[in-house]
């Protein structure tokens, strides 16, 4: 109603009292309107005026948060002083005659590095090391080239003599680890079982040294170029807390990884007890619940129930719910299926729900999904019901989508094949067909369609599975993982419009905190066609401030504001929020928080140069060493890291006709979501995308103005395509230090967006553009 019209009604009925007469006076179609307006009148006509005179009042999203809000409000580059001089990162591998970035805190004068194959401690020394020049790219980092005298392996090298600037190159570094036998686990293995290390610049052939009650030395071939390695656990090695190293050599010697520690434990399982559920019917008609649930009803603590279903296709018309230690095994995924089938009012909203300790192995369940085919968690707002979860087996099953929740008017925005979460999930040798699932809304997320949701708390492999799309949809959600590998799957959408979505998300949860250690390892994905077009993406960040420093001592960092720690259901857990300084002094450094009280939070160690009142800072949460390596993308959307990834690599994949790779930062809930040490490597387009005329081939690195993108190396990328550029977008002065080199010049165009005069398109080799970019083609 507007103001004007309110008062009228206001003259008409709250001025007069006489009710008797006002409805004489009234016709009888307006008595509807009479009891609506009499009842404004009484101590709401005021507020209803000031409501409709007055302009709505715009609720900020983060009232705590300072955004930096034009390009004018992000701090210029850094000058430095020789003492505040520091390395905060170098890119990790390289061969004579490639080149190196170290990113850190520099001054902008000539600079000569010191550089030596690392072998011995006396190398250290730098006694017979080898000069070489290094080419400033501004105040955020330098470059130089291994000299092509030295012959391969780990060097160690000096800037200027500084005994302060010392860094090594090519050193092996082990990320996590996790056993792959009955059941998996991270940093821990049970005699006999194999363990898988991953990290990067393994040697091709070398040693793990294996330190603890018994010395061993396991030799080893890496696999993943140089990511992967497995190794045996013998069966006669007791338990015991235990490190590994990795080594070139059978003795240890200064070229060898950290020490990582692992446990040798005993095997946990419980023994398995089988019941053959004879009593099914197996008719394809019989409905099977009744007889189901009485099975079903024998539970135990110690032992593992296999409830064996025979061949056969068994109905079933209501909810199946699983106790811990309970695992359907049947004899085949096409010899033995679960076919679940109900009136639209009675489709539950899970058909088989679980909770910790259970497994799918040998069977195929199809199910017409409203919710989810099988859930074992209610609500991921509650990390509580999620940490007590554990020990998931799906093994050698295959779950079908037969009709989708569009049919049972229920609005659900989201439905799933699997969601699941805990902690040592095994995925292995499956199909998810997810072709009958569409979306109820015009213009879907990708999400909506979810084949497998899976939050992988810490310890998980999911391996040789195949998923298959349809029109609309998402292979796999992986939130809030820790210590994940995802190897050697096939996700296929069709070519309809609009297409299967996105091949693999993975993400941060705001309720269980960061992510870190996924290894994406060998997996197919083919027809990823829809809106999105991500074959992979980081996705769904999560921040709480985005503004300057007030002040700064070592480890304390006072802000302007308090972070809005609560901004959707977030809170401050120690450990997993991380301070990065997106611009100004100390550009490129980032912390863990430990604590906060209001405005001022304390870091886990002191930083290498302290920020002050020119620093802009960004706290988020982030994923930590993701691993995209040698996956074939055909027909299909970007490889991406879309913000908060720390220590990414994506190297050694295949596209064919796609869209390439994309870095990208830029404001994202309440912070900036910023990329660090990023390295794109060795990676092949071949063809020209047919995904629409407009979209290139190639690789994209952007961010906004008050995006910050620091420490990339794009090398050794190869084009034999008709068109594939290397894109800079947006704000270049976001982005630094870059380093290009080595990529096939024949195919590769760089391309720059025009400043202060320079030209878009710069062929062959330009030096130290914006300060920040440095390109050797």
């Amino acid at each position: 109603m507007s103001a004007s019209k309110y008062e009228i009604t206001k003259s008409l009925f709250c001025n007069d009292f006489n009710l008797l007469n006002m409805l004489k006076k009234i016709c009888t179609s307006l008595w509807v309107l009479f009891f609506v307006s009499y009842s404004a009148c009484f101590g709401q006509a005021k507020t209803i005026v000031k409501k409709t005179t007055a302009a709505p009042v715009k609720k900020d999203p983060c009232p705590a948060t300072i955004f930096l809000k034009t390009a004018k409000d992000i701090p210029s580059d850094p000058v430095y002083t020789t003492k505040d001089e520091s390395i905060f990162w170098v890119s990790p591998s390289a061969a004579p005659g490639d080149k190196v970035l170290v990113k850190g805190a520099f001054t902008e004068t000539g600079k000569q590095v010191e550089i030596e194959l690392l072998q011995n401690e006396n190398d250290r020394k730098f006694s017979g090391a080898i000069t070489a020049d290094a080419v400033s790219m501004g105040s955020t980092g330098i470059s130089f080239e291994i000299p092509k005298v030295l012959p391969k392996g780990v060097y160690i090298f000096r800037i200027g003599r500084n005994n302060k600037l010392i860094g090594t190159i090519n050193k092996p570094v082990i990320y996590w680890t996790e056993s792959i036998g009955e059941k998996v686990a991270p940093d821990e293995v049970a005699p006999g079982d194999s363990l898988v290390i991953v990290g990067t610049n393994f040697p091709d052939k070398g040693y793990v040294l294996l330190k603890g009650k018994n010395h061993l030395t396991i030799p080893y071939t890496a696999e993943a170029f140089g990511k992967k390695i497995t190794i045996n656990i013998p069966s006669s090695i007791t338990a015991q807390k235990c490190s590994l190293q990795v080594c070139t050599q059978k003795t240890l010697n200064a070229a060898a990884s950290e020490n990582y520690g692992i446990g040798i434990v005993l095997n946990k399982s419980l023994p398995i007890k089988k019941i053959v559920c004879s009593k099914l019917i197996g008719n394809g008609i019989t409905d099977n619940i009744a007889l189901l649930q009485d099975y079903l009803k024998e539970t135990s603590a110690q032992y593992r129930l296999y409830f064996e279903i025979p061949e056969g296709t068994f109905l079933f018309s209501k909810q199946l719910i699983l106790q811990p230690n309970q695992y359907l095994v049947g004899t085949g995924q096409k010899k033995t299926i679960l076919k679940a089938g109900a009136p639209d009012a009675l489709v539950p909203d899970e058909w088989i729900k679980a909770s910790s300790h259970f497994g799918l192995m040998q069977l195929t369940i199809e199910a017409p999904v409203k919710g989810s085919l099988i859930s074992n968690y209610e609500d991921a707002a509650d990390k509580s019901s999620l940490l007590p979860l554990e020990d998931v087996v799906i093994k050698n099953a295959s779950l079908i989508c037969s009709s989708h929740s569009d049919s049972f008017n229920t609005k659900v925005a989201s439905t799933n094949l699997m969601r699941v979460a805990g902690k040592n999930i095994i995925i292995v040798n499956c199909v998810f067909n997810n072709v009958q699932r569409k979306s109820s809304r015009p213009f879907p997320k990708y999400t909506d369609n979810v084949a497998v949701r899976v939050y992988p708390l810490n310890g998980s492999l999911i391996k040789n599975n195949r998923f298959e799309l349809g029109d609309w949809g998402l292979a796999m959600y992986i939130i809030g993982y820790q210590n994940t590998l995802v190897e050697k799957n096939a996700i296929t959408g069709e070519t309809k419009n609009p297409g299967a979505a996105c091949g693999f998300s993975i993400g941060i949860s705001t309720i269980l905190d960061y992510s870190r250690n996924i290894l994406i390892l060998d997996n197919d994905f083919v027809n990823i066609t829809g809106n999105n077009r991500e074959s992979i993406t980081t996705d769904f960040s999560a921040g709480t401030y985005l503004g300057m420093v007030k002040f700064a001592d070592s480890k304390t960092v006072s802000l302007l504001s308090t972070p809005s720690w609560s901004f959707r259901k977030q809170s401050f857990t120690p450990g997993n929020y991380i301070a990065t300084i997106i611009a100004g002094k100390g550009v490129g450094q980032y912390r863990y928080i430990q604590s906060e009280e209001g405005n001022t939070i304390t870091v886990d160690e002191p930083w290498q140069v302290m920020p002050d009142s020119s620093s802009a800072i960004s706290i988020t949460l982030s994923q930590k060493n993701v691993q995209i390596i040698h996956n074939n993308v055909y027909n299909s959307g970007r490889l991406q890291f879309y913000g908060n990834v720390l220590n990414g690599e994506i190297s050694y994949n295949h596209l064919s006709s796609s869209l390439g790779i994309m870095l990208h930062s830029a404001i994202y809930m309440c912070s900036c979501v910023p990329l660090q040490n990023i390295s794109i490597s060795s990676n092949e387009f071949t063809g020209n995308t047919v995904l629409s005329p407009k979209d290139k081939m190639g690789m994209i690195v952007r961010s906004n103005y008050n995006g910050a993108i620091s420490g990339v190396v794009i090398n050794k990328n190869r084009s034999v395509s008709d068109s594939a550029d290397i894109t800079f977008m947006m704000n270049v002065n976001r982005i630094k230090p870059a380093l290009i080199y080595n990529n096939e010049k024949e195919s590769f165009r760089l391309q720059l967006p025009v400043i202060k005069g320079k030209t878009s398109n710069i062929q062959a080799k330009e030096s130290g553009l914006e300060k920040g970019i440095s390109v050797y083609q």
